[in-house]
């Protein structure tokens, strides 16, 4: 459905501007202003020579013609229900009073305002038609066709004055129509932004779900290659403190020289562990520590069970070690053991899950 303005100038109508469905605007003059040797250009970037002017131009010139002030536009395009960005759409309810000679206004309003001088001519012809006692006998064949020429002319303003009411009709009830579907738009796009909302919130939380699901489903996929694996050793590891504690510290799933996952909890509840601080695992072998293989660095995979985990899968580090231990080093790791040993556990134990 396209959209009008009127440019006017003194009550005379200098062009319209046309929006179109896409929102695209254009701007016509009108042929009579073309024609007078009083029209000037409704602005130097639209010179009359041209009869129609393209969407930049025109936009741009309305845009000149509103206040640069973000908050009166905002509070513009609450007042009339239309986008504070759409220049035709305010222009379109506050264009009689922009600044400059120039108004612009909706064409119900000039076809009011035609309808209105319409009637003033069909009521003045109307009077005219009183006989006056006045007039001279012997004029009586001169006013005859006087009456003749008015009776005429009032027949014309007559069917013009209906023809006038019959377009602002039309055009009052296309305006309610339009108001209509204005409002039932701005409730469907209501209710499709609130979808829209449920469904972003929905995805969201379903591509957490996801994401959650797919790690969990990858240590799954884990531990169970390892457990359809021949000569897998599984064992639960203990701290090393010496006090004889029977707590579980973690658990060890290795296949010789193949792969290593190692399970560890509450890594940084131990005392005098930093915040700074990582957790790097070992592959030992033979009774010198310093000799040791780094296997690499745990990180925290479930916060709320405070459960840690480290994946080695490299043979070289895995080949001929014979036990796995686990020390507090400086973050980022070390070349070598050098600080608190937390957990060990032997490997060279037979295997007891086929």
């Amino acid at each position: 459905m396209t959209k009008e303005l009127i440019a006017l100038i003194d009550q005379k109508e200098m062009g319209r501007i046309r929006q179109d469905a896409r929102g695209k605007l254009s701007f016509v003059y009108a042929e009579e202003w073309q024609r007078s040797l009083e029209s000037f250009p409704l602005s130097i970037s639209m010179p009359l020579g041209l009869a129609e002017h393209p969407h930049a131009r025109i936009d741009a010139f309305l845009w000149g013609l509103l206040p640069d002030n973000e908050r009166i536009l905002d509070q513009w395009g609450r007042r009339f229900h239309v986008s504070a960005r759409n220049a035709f759409g305010l222009i379109s309810h506050v264009g009689e009073d922009c600044a400059g000679a120039v108004q612009f206004v909706v064409p119900e309003r000039v076809e009011k305002r035609q309808l209105a001088e319409q009637v003033v001519i069909v009521n003045s012809l109307r009077s005219s038609q009183t006989p006056s006692s006045r007039a001279p006998q012997q004029a009586a064949q001169t006013n005859g066709e006087a009456e003749k020429r008015r009776d005429e002319e009032l027949l014309a303003a007559q069917a013009k004055l209906a023809e006038l009411q019959k377009t602002v009709e039309q055009a009052s009830a296309q305006r309610d129509d339009n108001a209509r579907q204005a409002a039932a738009l701005e409730a469907k796009v209501r209710e499709l932004t609130q979808l829209v909302n449920e469904r972003e919130q929905a995805l969201n939380q379903t591509e957490s779900e996801v994401a959650k699901g797919q790690e969990l489903l990858a240590h799954d996929r884990d531990i169970r290659d390892l457990m359809g694996a021949r000569d897998l050793y599984m064992a639960d590891v203990h701290d090393v403190s010496g006090k004889g504690t029977a707590k579980t510290y973690g658990r060890v799933f290795y296949t010789k020289g193949k792969r290593l996952i190692f399970y560890a909890f509450d890594l940084d509840a131990q005392p005098g562990v930093q915040n700074a601080s990582s957790f790097q695992a070992w592959g030992r072998k033979g009774p010198d520590k310093q000799e040791a293989r780094s296997l690499g660095i745990f990180y925290e995979d479930n916060v709320s069970k405070k459960r840690w985990v480290l994946k080695a899968d490299d043979p070289k580090s895995l080949e001929d070690i014979d036990a796995v231990f686990v020390t507090v080093e400086p973050n980022g790791g070390s070349q070598h053991p050098s600080g608190k040993q937390l957990l060990f556990a032997y490997l060279r134990i037979s295997p007891n899950h086929p």
